[in-house]
């Protein structure tokens, strides 16, 4: 996760806070739990949060804190709607635009992000992706796995369009775990 300290000085966030509504987003409660028992984020933190309206308590806070209860609003979800954007685009930057096969070149994917079609994937991508702030990364490897796998039989590529609405790349995490075995195996891990 980056952060870039001026986003929080324009937001006027804590660290702390920032580091709240991460987790909170990512639904990462066991660590959220685990820092306020250290003492690291405090019952202040999450009232300032709901104060500059980034979460809404759903009760009081006591000894035992149920994190689950707290829900991000729109402004706290928008703070990492961006970088979500931005995988977007390094996902949609790395599929090839076009292939050259027997016939002449076919088109893959838009050749811009902004045109009509390539909201479309966007929208596409979005909803395929959700809330898993995972997810984006795994299609990126996986995407550039199946490029790698590919790379003298490119020509056969799905549009990136189909490419998302099929979910391709779950064909690949195979081969991701396979590597990663591989490299542990090397590292003696």
């Amino acid at each position: 996760m980056n952060v870039e300290i001026e986003k929080l000085i324009t937001l006027k966030l804590a660290p702390s806070e920032y580091c709240i509504l991460a987790l909170i987003y990512e639904r990462q409660y066991h660590l959220l739990k685990g820092l306020f028992d250290l003492g690291l984020i405090n019952e202040e933190d999450f009232e300032s949060l709901e104060t500059k309206r980034y979460v809404k308590l759903l009760g009081a806070f006591s000894d035992v804190i149920d994190f689950e209860v707290i829900v991000l609003r729109e402004s706290g979800k928008l703070l990492f709607k961006i970088d979500q954007n931005e995988k977007f685009l390094a996902l949609f930057t790395r599929y090839p635009v076009k292939v050259n096969t027997s016939s002449g070149p076919r088109i893959l994917r838009p050749a811009n992000s902004d045109t009509k079609e390539g909201k479309i994937c966007l929208e596409k991508w979005q909803k395929i992706v959700g809330n898993d702030p995972n997810l984006p990364d795994l299609m990126i490897k996986c995407l550039d796995k199946q490029l790698q796998m590919e790379r003298n039989k490119l020509e056969y590529m799905q549009q990136f369009i189909v490419w998302i609405n099929k979910r391709t790349y779950e064909r690949y995490i195979p081969f991701l775990k396979e590597e990663t075995n591989k490299t542990n195996e090397v590292e003696g891990i």
